[in-house]
């Protein structure tokens, strides 16, 4: 940048003033009027953006640049809905749920329950894109353009492919579709937002996931399939707003020893946040994330016993060790035959992607302020629990 553009270049502050991200959203889309959606939540993130996750001027643009598109999101679903009025009708089927805390499994199972013909696993392209055309040619664009993301993002995070592997065409979180909302925990592993985590702890998501459950219509919609599977960790903490909104949906459950997962997020998240900062203290992110997942489990038996829908539990050892058997227990549990064809895609998936395909990365408790030791017996009860 020169001098010149640099001195009349917005501040990082001026870049999260939510009014005008508003204002641009609605310069790309002139006839989005005055009807966005969840502005409360984005200006809870734009005013903990801006005063507690310390981005670089690049980070704020890039940051800035993915609220814009949300709003964009907002209007391109409601235009697409009005021009094809039978996705309202549009079926989500029983659709299929795989949960569990960050970092116990989810990408993993997700990606291996993708190459089952039967199943249908939204891609990281259609998330970024819920409302498209169904034309190939299209879609096509669509992917390639969320693959630059990625490898935008791998050059800004050069360890986030080992850490999260991610790829245009394969399966990935549906926390996008919250992010359209500006309601989701996967805002606190990309930045610091300790006020805007504070608020969102305080939300009734009900509303936000009935806009997920839009836009997933418009997903099957533009390519149909037959019994969805979405994966997100950050479900569990919305968990009965979920089941409120997909009653008919099933789901699976992956467990992994707190004391484990507690570190690996706390790695991700030192990862993601300084993809868009230069300013990332270690123990500040172990404080955090051992403070929001010891509340998390705090409150899951009685969210568990709320939600009274059918939940697989499944053991992190189990699927890592006996992968292959571990999906057919999933397969009988949401009534899905394990076909020959099905068979031949898993066995052929995990013998050309085995685990840290990508590299291997260490990290461990310490490193974050956390204690090994301490975080056994923190979460013996959860442990005992669920044998891990």
């Amino acid at each position: 940048m020169t001098a010149a553009a640099a001195a009349s270049a917005p501040s990082v502050d001026e870049l999260f003033d939510a009014d005008s991200i508003i204002e641009e959203a609605r310069r790309r889309e002139p006839d989005a009027g005055h009807s966005f959606d969840y502005l409360d939540g984005l200006g809870a993130l734009c005013e903990s953006l801006s005063r507690e996750a310390r981005c670089t001027y690049e980070g704020a643009v890039a940051t800035r640049a993915g609220l814009v598109q949300s709003l964009v999101n907002q209007v391109l679903i409601r235009r697409h809905m009005n021009e094809h009025t039978e996705i309202a009708s549009q079926s989500v089927g029983r659709p299929v749920f795989i949960i569990g805390l960050p970092r116990t499994g989810t990408t993993m199972l997700h990606n291996v329950l993708a190459q089952h013909p039967d199943l249908r696993c939204p891609n990281l392209w259609e998330l970024m894109n819920p409302a498209g055309p169904r034309d190939p040619a299209e879609q096509e664009k669509a992917a390639d353009a969320a693959q630059a993301y990625v490898e935008w993002y791998y050059r800004s995070a050069p360890r986030m492919r080992m850490v999260h592997p991610m790829d245009a065409r394969r399966p990935d979180e549906c926390q996008r579709l919250l992010t359209n909302a500006f309601r989701s925990p996967i805002f606190w592993i990309r930045f610091n937002v300790p006020s805007y985590s504070e608020w969102f702890l305080r939300q009734d998501l009900t509303r936000a996931y009935e806009f997920h459950r839009t836009q997933l219509k418009n997903i099957l919609w533009r390519i149909p399939g037959d019994v969805p599977v979405m994966k997100d960790p950050f479900h569990i903490w919305n968990l009965d707003a979920l089941a409120r909104t997909y009653p008919e949906a099933r789901y699976i459950y992956l467990h992994r020893d707190p004391a484990d997962g507690v570190a690996s997020t706390c790695c991700l998240a030192e990862v993601c946040w300084g993809g868009r900062s230069d300013h990332v203290d270690r123990h500040e992110v172990g404080r955090f994330w051992l403070a929001h997942i010891e509340r998390m489990l705090a409150r899951l038996p009685e969210v568990r016993r709320a939600v009274d829908k059918p939940i697989l539990d499944i053991r992190y050892q189990d699927l890592t060790r006996d992968t292959f058997g571990t999906v057919q227990r999933i397969c009988d549990f949401i009534d899905v035959p394990m076909t020959d064809e099905a068979a031949r895609r898993v066995r052929a998936f995990l013998a050309q992607n085995p685990l840290r395909k990508h590299g291997s990365y260490t990290y461990t408790a310490e490193e974050f302020g956390l204690d090994r030791g301490e975080l056994g017996e923190r979460f013996a009860a959860y442990r005992r629990e669920y044998g891990v």
